[in-house]
């Protein structure tokens, strides 16, 4: 996927967030409902038009998740701001050093990793890359059995 790309995939998301958790300084000081706020917010609204398809009336408004990954020393709650924390587990956490792509990780890694994680908000996501999805049928299927053991191993200790 080229930049431009992940651009003009990401860019419906983050207009759609701003839309339902305006910037603070649009929010403070101010007594009008969420929907004056957000027409306030001009040209963000005028953007937003363009990328997302209009909601009927008749709809529901459903919730847009984003999540909070982040790793900074001192990072301040983004929970107000409506990111919601998950755990992310790299291939470094459950890996040792050395090991080749083509054995499954430490079977107590996962598993203590999975207890971890499971404490820090009780969503995760795996974040392996080295098998192959695409190419020989075989490789692929393969890749997809050592993925589907490594999420048993971690459902199994932190269901």
């Amino acid at each position: 996927m080229t930049s431009m790309q992940l651009l003009l995939a990401l860019v419906p998301s983050v207009l759609a967030w701003f839309q339902l958790y305006p910037p603070q300084s649009i929010v403070c000081g101010t007594n009008h409902s969420a929907l004056a706020q957000n027409q306030n917010a001009s040209p963000l609204s005028g953007a937003a038009s363009r990328f997302l398809p209009p909601q009927r009336p008749e709809e529901p408004r459903r919730k847009f998740l984003v999540f909070d990954a982040m790793l900074f020393k001192q990072k301040p709650d983004l929970t107000r701001y409506g990111l919601s924390p998950i755990s992310m587990v790299y291939e470094g956490t459950i890996w040792q050093r050395g090991h080749s792509d083509a054995v499954l990780p430490d079977r107590d890694l996962v598993r203590s990793t999975a207890v971890e994680a499971s404490k820090s908000g009780g969503i995760a996501v795996l974040d392996i890359e080295r098998w192959p999805l695409s190419g020989d049928a075989t490789v692929v299927e393969e890749s997809i059995r050592r993925y589907e053991t490594v999420i048993r191993w971690f459902k199994e200790a932190a269901p």
